[in-house]
């Protein structure tokens, strides 16, 4: 239990100094050993597309954050190669939306994760994604598995 408490105060200290992330204003929810939930409220002066509801484009930052810090989780520094983004509802401004992934493979090269973003207010689904991400280093101190 405290190396898992470790593992994600590291995981945390590291993607504080996300510049992209601040500007959108995205955090950090959760995370566990190949998973993490970000979140980010729908401002309607920053995030929001000419019908009132969330930008296509946050949603999809917000899957694609939460992939990386996924990644992060098993000690592998990712960048995106794909992200498939089925839009399914939007999100009114407003509200706040999370991104949760999952990751379903890892190995040395490429790791594989499904994201689900949800409207928390409404409980509704947003989108589902699916990334693949190429490993481009490690992160010393993180293992695999925890």
């Amino acid at each position: 239990m405290v190396e898992a408490e470790k593992i994600k105060a590291k995981v945390s200290e590291i993607y504080s100094h996300n510049n992209f992330m601040q500007e959108c204003g995205i955090y950090i929810v959760d995370m566990s050993c190949g998973s993490a939930t970000v979140a980010v409220k729908v401002d309607p002066e920053r995030h929001a597309n000419l019908n009132g509801m969330a930008h296509g484009g946050l949603v999809a930052t917000l899957a694609d954050n939460a992939t990386g810090i996924a990644g992060a989780t098993i000690g592998k520094r990712v960048v995106t190669s794909t992200i498939a983004t089925d839009f399914i509802k939007g999100a009114p401004v407003g509200t706040t939306i999370s991104a949760t992934s999952r990751i379903t493979h890892a190995d040395d090269r490429l790791v594989t994760i499904n994201i689900e973003v949800r409207d928390l207010d409404n409980d509704t689904l947003v989108a589902k994604a699916t990334a693949a991400m190429i490993v481009v280093d490690t992160f010393a101190g993180i293992p695999e598995k925890w």
